[in-house]
């Protein structure tokens, strides 16, 4: 919801933006204390209209919501975001929606033995609708050049948050996970040629195709959930296990997506030199996902065994949110 700079003190804030971008936040708030009552029951009607009632509009407005305060995290310093990000109603409205949210996340997850090893997790990646999307079909087989160009710019958000993430990853991290890091740290950032950097790659990409991110929101609670997904286990400590199974799945879920894109890419003629930041995704995160698992993930539940059941959660919700996003994308693309 929009809010106005003259707005009544009994409409509840529930566009965040609007709070966190004052400068006078916290004396704001002071001065309408009935707000943050209003602003913490409203959040509690909307998570109630988006879990409990499936209300597709509350969902966006949930996880937008959501989107909004993990980006303060990137902000600039001297900004008003970053001053009032970590302020109390804003951390109580960020736990109220991880909490909801992650609990229906979780109970919608397929039944799973989470004692059993990876041989049961990858039996469930490749028969999983996500491994094997239509979407990369289409893409492959159908798509126009604007079908791709719209993939390329939904791919942005996550694809340049990328790095910062892993980097999130690094503090308390124990050792083994941290050697894996390094080495996932030092192919994003072009193994030491600045021009090979995948942010650069993915932004030259982006450049050649006249694709600019729009100021305006592009995705709906699918996009977003798959986003904050990330995001959940990298601001949240109690979810670091389930962020790295988050990253294993993803490296080896992304490879043979990318391979149908690619032949989609170059049925159409595109420039080959600007696809490079998937091309290179192909190589290296083939060897990315044996490291996740044989560097990580085994090490992990050896030396931390009640660890197995959020790294397992963390890669089946990756799989879930995946699976959304990219129904939502094709539905987009290719209305039945």
């Amino acid at each position: 919801m929009k809010i106005s700079k003259y707005m009544s003190v009994e409409e509840p804030a529930c566009n965040l933006s609007w709070l966190l971008e004052r400068d006078d936040m916290e004396s704001w708030l002071k001065a309408n204390p009935q707000q943050y009552l209003l602003l913490t029951n409203y959040c509690d009607s909307q998570l109630h209209e988006a879990y409990k009632l499936q209300c597709s509009k509350a969902k966006r407005s949930v996880q937008q919501t959501l989107h909004t305060i993990y980006g303060c995290q990137f902000s600039d310093p001297l900004s008003a975001k970053a001053k009032n990000y970590t302020h109390p109603l804003v951390i109580s409205i960020k736990r109220q929606i991880e909490n909801k949210w992650l609990e229906y996340e979780i109970n919608r997850l397929p039944e799973y033995d989470y004692e059993s090893g990876g041989d049961g997790l990858f039996s469930i990646l490749k028969n999983h609708k996500a491994f094997n999307h239509p979407l990369f079909y289409f893409l492959e087989n159908e798509a126009t050049e604007a079908h791709m160009d719209y993939f390329f710019l939904s791919d942005s958000s996550l694809n340049i948050l990328f790095f910062d993430i892993l980097a999130m990853m690094l503090p308390g991290s124990h050792l083994t996970i941290r050697d894996e890091i390094c080495r996932n740290f030092w192919d994003e950032a072009g193994r030491g040629n600045k021009k090979l950097t995948h942010i650069r790659l993915f932004n030259n990409l982006l450049n050649s195709r006249g694709i600019t991110t729009p100021s305006n929101d592009i995705y709906d609670w699918q996009g977003y959930s798959g986003s904050n997904l990330f995001m959940a286990g990298a601001t949240n400590r109690e979810n670091y296990y389930k962020l790295i199974g988050v990253m294993a799945i993803t490296e080896i879920l992304d490879p043979p997506l990318y391979k149908r894109l690619i032949n989609g890419a170059n049925r159409l003629k595109m420039d080959k030199k600007y696809l490079s930041y998937y091309v290179e995704h192909i190589e290296v995160d083939v060897i990315h996902a044996d490291g996740w698992f044989s560097n990580v993930i085994e090490p992990l539940i050896k030396l931390y065994p009640n660890a197995r059941r959020d790294i397992f959660i963390g890669a089946l919700l990756r799989l879930q949110t995946c699976s959304d996003y990219y129904d939502f994308l094709l539905s987009k693309m290719s209305p039945q």
